[in-house]
């Protein structure tokens, strides 16, 4: 009968090892339940132009999570990486969607429908992602701050998607 080891460290990409239990590692794994969020909201609705942007932000929520789980002295072996490019991609969609509809002047309760609550939901994990990564950025144990913007206006789009949802 196999009965596993006790193991409170990991491997990280690209090599090294860390704690289970640290604030790396916690990163991930918000960076985990965001994709799983986005994935059930992607499995639930009908809009494939909403489908292929949720599929496109968790496959850029990957590399992200790449980047997190790399030491920085590894970081040159990461193929992909979170780019000004990503982040400039991110700020165009919210002007449009800000075009698209009024900004609130109050919080939101979300609510209205399934998408807009799971979209919310999603906002709020991504929040707590981005106050990790932030720590993370500064205590050097990550130095892309490209990363760092692009968690930080991935909150907005999502928030943006789901004002649009909440219609």
């Amino acid at each position: 009968m196999k009965t596993g080891k006790l193991s409170t460290m990991t491997s990280l990409c690209c090599g090294g090892k860390i704690s289970k239990a640290s604030l790396r590692m916690d990163a991930l794994g918000d960076i985990d339940e965001v994709i799983a969020v986005l994935g059930i909201i992607r499995a639930s609705v009908k809009n494939n132009n909403l489908k292929k942007r949720l599929y496109y932000l968790q496959q850029k929520l990957m590399v992200g999570a790449s980047e997190i789980a790399t030491l920085n002295k590894n970081a040159r072996k990461l193929k992909n990486r979170i780019s000004p490019e990503d982040v400039f991609f991110l700020e165009e969609e919210i002007k449009l969607l800000k075009l698209k509809g009024n900004s609130p002047s109050c919080f939101i309760c979300p609510g209205n429908n399934l998408t807009c609550a799971y979209l919310h939901w999603a906002r709020a994990v991504i929040r707590r992602t981005e106050r990790k990564i932030v720590k993370l950025f500064e205590q050097n144990e990550i130095l892309n701050k490209s990363l760092l913007i692009w968690i930080n206006k991935l909150s907005q789009y999502v928030f943006f998607m789901a004002q649009r949802k909440n219609k």
